[in-house]
């Protein structure tokens, strides 16, 4: 902390106020994760926990929609309990999922209703960036 000084409110209270400097580097950042899934995508129930820099799977769709369609679609197509047969369905997937970028500039902007549009569903996507 390098100063500090008060501050009086318009009702009259006085605040505290600090001056702090922290380092910044725009090249060396750490991926800190995401909170959770994106909320028009509630109703998938595809996870699995990401390590190191690689964010959970639901997080990685939420950010990257042909990486939630080809999961989405591999689950429904696993109907057979067969080690071999699992491990070559979920082997795109796990490929997506590793080359899927942690980093914001991968990020699609969207646009959200609030309106329900199921009951597992808060809110419904109207349109996303095609960028």
């Amino acid at each position: 902390m390098l100063r500090q000084g008060q501050f009086t409110w318009s009702s009259g209270e006085v605040g505290t106020l600090f001056e702090a400097l922290c380092e910044l580097s725009h090249v060396d950042t750490v991926y800190r994760g995401e909170k959770g899934l994106a909320p028009w995508l509630s109703h998938l129930q595809v996870n699995a926990k990401g390590f190191g820099r690689t964010t959970d799977l639901a997080v990685a769709y939420s950010n990257n929609f042909e990486l939630g369609q080809l999961a989405n679609d591999a689950a429904k197509a696993m109907t057979v309990p067969d080690l071999k047969t699992l491990r070559e369905q979920c082997g795109p997937v796990l490929g997506a999922w590793g080359y899927a970028l942690e980093l914001t500039r991968e990020l699609t902007p969207v646009f959200l209703s609030e309106r329900a549009v199921s009951p597992a569903n808060s809110a419904a996507i109207l349109t996303r960036s095609l960028t």
